[in-house]
């Protein structure tokens, strides 16, 4: 029968995604912690962890039980801060989960937005890929994420619309003319750069060009979208960026140019998600509209 240690354990693994941070963060070794997660697993018959490359990831049942427990873990963290050191915690804590891209573009210039709706709350931002960002609001270890969604809205999730952000294909190659235009096998032929291929972004990109039977091989991936720009700054490589940091490039260097493709990018929405089981408070309604007001604001 599984004990309160090894699902501790196991929440502290499903919080940090890594065998070693949670070893350090238990004060037991990495073959510990990994031995009491394997204990776990047989006790429940269920899978709860699986290997993506060199990082974990939660399967579904690894999920679902941490979104059951993690709660029940973080009140007794609170509990014992009180009466082991006499701290109350008086301010509760938001946490926001996001893109640096998103994080340095739209939330940082409008952080006093979170301070006027959330007078007593203590903020902290997580910046990680957009599948993270699903997975951390999905597993309750963030109240919110800021990401890019298309049309279809996920069983599990709220989304509350920001903007449209249409992605498109850039460079600022002088032997590419702003006026040719290019098939979608041409793009195959160029230095590509994207986001990481297990991305969910990636994934969009690759669903849309499997319509024109191509698959997108890039040359360099990377993991944040603001480092494509600092690539393309730097190279004659074509990347898949998004609208507004095309005009942001534009200001600095002039030869930066739009690829115009025969099957061009739809644009996707950017959101607000928020799981469905979270009570919706007037707090957050009163912030995201006046978040969503100010960023219209940026872009007049």
């Amino acid at each position: 029968m599984p004990n309160y240690n090894q699902y501790k354990i196991f929440c502290t693994v499903a919080q940090e995604l890594s065998m070693t941070k949670a070893a350090a963060l238990e004060h037991l070794t990495t073959s510990a912690i990994s031995h009491s997660v394997r204990n776990l697993e047989e006790s429940l018959g269920k899978k709860l962890l699986e290997k993506n490359g060199n990082r974990i990831k939660l399967t579904q049942e690894g999920k679902e039980l941490y979104r059951k427990i993690s709660s029940h873990f973080q009140a007794i963290d609170k509990i014992d801060n009180e009466y082991r050191l006499g701290v109350k915690d008086e301010k509760a804590t938001k946490v926001i989960a996001t893109t640096h891209t998103f994080l340095n573009d739209f939330l940082l210039p409008n952080t006093d937005l979170l301070k006027r709706a959330f007078p007593n709350a203590i903020f902290r931002i997580e910046t990680c890929s957009m599948a993270e960002v699903h997975d951390l609001v999905r597993s309750g270890k963030a109240d919110i994420g800021l990401v890019l969604t298309d049309d279809k809205e996920e069983n599990d999730f709220v989304t509350y619309p920001i903007r449209i952000v249409r992605e498109l294909i850039a460079t600022r190659n002088r032997n590419i003319s702003a006026n040719d235009i290019f098939p979608a096998a041409k793009i195959l032929e160029l230095q590509l750069v994207t986001i990481h291929s297990d991305s969910r972004s990636f994934a969009f990109y690759q669903n849309h060009f499997s319509k024109y039977d191509i698959t997108l091989t890039p040359e360099i991936e990377v993991r944040q979208m603001d480092i494509i720009c600092q690539l393309l700054k730097r190279t004659d490589a074509v990347g898949i960026i998004y609208d507004y940091l095309l005009e942001e490039l534009r200001s600095k260097d002039s030869n930066f140019k739009e690829l115009l493709l025969q099957s061009p990018l739809p644009g996707r929405v950017m959101a607000f998600i928020k799981r469905r089981d979270r009570i919706e408070d007037q707090s957050w309604g009163l912030f995201l509209q006046k978040f969503k007001d100010a960023v219209v604001k940026q872009n007049c």
